[in-house]
């Protein structure tokens, strides 16, 4: 009986540090998703982005920080768009929180993905929106949605991060387009660390005055088919 308080405790004390670390991260990202926002009003201010860039350092140095408790964090059962504004394409299985059983009509094919717990995704990269959205078993996170089109209405679910990645999943890159057309794209939350490290520079250069496009969906980056429907799970 000792034990098993023991062990009870331990998982509570783990539950907890995941639980800060994941909203000490939601504090980064919203700092700069902030400053991003800041530099682009004032696109020749450098101050402003050189502060945007010290608060992608502190994200950075934040998320390297935990690394490993990232391998037991989960999704929440849906397959978006890579591009800004993030569109729905498949709802594998919502939970929304106080519910028991995942559902498929929360959220539909086409609602755009415009802020994760209250921070707007038009300034953040693909890897940085799928950062926020994954997170320790059984926590949950508000996705806010729009459906029907730049005009319509705003949805905001609680979903419950349940969704466990397959190793299909985990691939670098599948190149199966499967049945809808669509590219999966590595979900590990490891190699989403790596990637956000390599998007750091891209993401300060983009707010350039030349290059003021993130309000608008990006290009297909070279060699990509336009045809595809490049997607990720999360």
């Amino acid at each position: 009986e000792e034990e098993q308080r023991e062990r009870m405790r331990l998982m509570a004390l783990r539950a907890e540090e995941e639980r800060k670390a994941r909203e000490e991260e939601d504090r980064l990202l919203r700092e700069v998703a902030a400053a991003r926002e800041a530099a682009a009003r004032q696109e020749r201010d450098e101050k402003l982005r050189r502060e945007a860039a010290e608060a992608e350092q502190r994200m950075r140095q934040g998320q390297m920080a935990t690394r490993q408790r990232r391998e037991r964090w989960k999704g929440v059962g849906m397959r978006i768009e890579e591009e800004y504004p993030y569109s729905v394409m498949q709802v594998q299985g919502i939970l929304a929180e106080g519910e028991s059983a995942p559902r498929t009509d929360l959220i539909i094919e086409g609602d755009r993905l415009m802020a994760v717990n209250e921070i707007p995704t038009v300034r953040l990269s693909l890897d940085e929106v799928k950062s926020l959205v994954q997170g320790p078993p059984g926590t949950c996170v508000g996705l806010t949605f729009r459906r029907g089109g730049s005009q319509g209405a705003s949805i905001t679910v609680r979903a419950r991060r349940h969704f466990a990645l397959e190793d299909e999943d985990l691939a670098s890159l599948n190149r199966d387009a499967g049945q809808d057309g669509g590219i999966a794209i590595d979900l590990n939350p490891l190699n989403i660390l790596d990637a956000i490290g390599k998007g750091i520079q891209e993401g300060i250069a983009g707010m350039a005055p030349q290059q003021q496009q993130q309000q608008q969906p990006q290009q297909h980056a070279a060699g990509r088919d336009p045809n595809f429907r490049y997607e990720v799970r999360m």
